[in-house]
C-alpha cells in the first residue's frame, strides 16, 4: 500500500487513503450498529478475509464509532474544564477566608503544571478555524476534479475523485497539548492515490482557497 503525504500548509500534514463507504443514515441504532461492529471485528481477527461488500460495511461501522468516541471525549473534556474552572474559584475564595487545608499546595502545583501543557481556550479556537478552513478549502478544490464516471453503463452515475477529510491523531481525540503545530487529517479518495492526482492536489492556489 503505498500513501502519499501533502503538506499544505507547512503545519498540515495531509495523507492520501482510499476508502468507500456509503453515507451513514439519518438514525443509527446504536446497541445494533456496535454489535455488528464487533461481529467484523472479531472475524478480521480471527484471519477471515472480508468481501468487498462486507468491508465496505466493516469501515462505514468503524467510521461511526470513531466518530462517536470523539464527540464523548469532546463532551467529557468541556464538562472536565468546567469543573476545573469551579475548583479554581473555590480555591481563591478559600485563600481569601481560610488557610488552605492539607494538600493544597501540592494540589495547585497540579493544577499550574496542567494549565502549563493544555492549551489555551484561544489557541483552541485557532485550531478549529485553520481546521475549517483547509476543509473548506479542499472542498473547493475537489470541485474543480472531474468526477468519475461508473463502469455500470446502466447506472450511469458519477462519484467525486475527492470524498473528504478525516480528522485523525491528536486532532480526532482532543488531545492537543500547548504548541502542538503539527495536525493530521487524512483526504478519503474514491480510488488508489497516485502521484499524478499527489501533482494535481499540490498545483493550484491554495492562499485564495484558505
Amino acid at each position: 500500500m503505498h500513501l502519499h503525504s501533502l503538506v499544505v500548509p507547512p503545519f498540515l500534514t495531509i495523507i492520501l487513503f482510499p476508502i468507500r463507504f456509503s453515507p451513514p443514515p439519518a438514525f443509527w441504532d446504536e446497541q445494533q450498529a456496535y454489535e455488528e461492529l464487533l461481529y467484523w471485528d472479531r472475524l478480521i481477527q480471527e484471519g477471515h478475509r472480508l468481501l468487498p461488500e462486507d468491508f465496505d460495511r466493516y469501515e462505514e461501522l468503524r467510521y461511526w464509532y470513531d466518530c462517536l468516541c470523539y464527540e464523548d471525549e469532546l463532551r467529557q473534556y468541556h464538562q472536565y474544564m468546567a469543573v476545573v474552572k469551579d475548583v479554581e474559584d473555590q480555591w481563591k475564595i478559600e485563600e481569601i477566608m481560610a488557610r488552605p487545608k492539607k494538600g493544597g499546595r501540592q494540589n495547585r502545583l497540579v493544577m499550574t503544571k496542567h494549565f502549563e501543557v493544555y492549551p489555551s481556550s484561544e489557541e483552541l479556537q485557532s485550531v478549529q478555524t485553520i481546521i475549517s478552513h483547509v476543509e473548506h478549502a479542499f472542498k473547493t478544490k475537489s470541485d474543480f476534479f472531474p468526477e468519475k464516471k461508473s463502469q455500470n453503463s446502466e447506472e450511469k452515475s458519477e462519484e467525486r475523485v475527492l470524498r473528504g477529510l478525516m480528522r485523525v491523531g491528536l486532532v480526532a481525540k482532543g488531545l492537543l497539548l500547548k504548541g502542538d503545530k503539527e495536525l493530521e487529517l487524512v483526504l478519503l479518495c474514491s480510488n488508489w492515490p497516485t502521484v499524478t492526482l499527489l501533482n494535481r492536489m499540490v498545483n493550484g492556489k491554495w492562499t485564495e482557497l484558505i
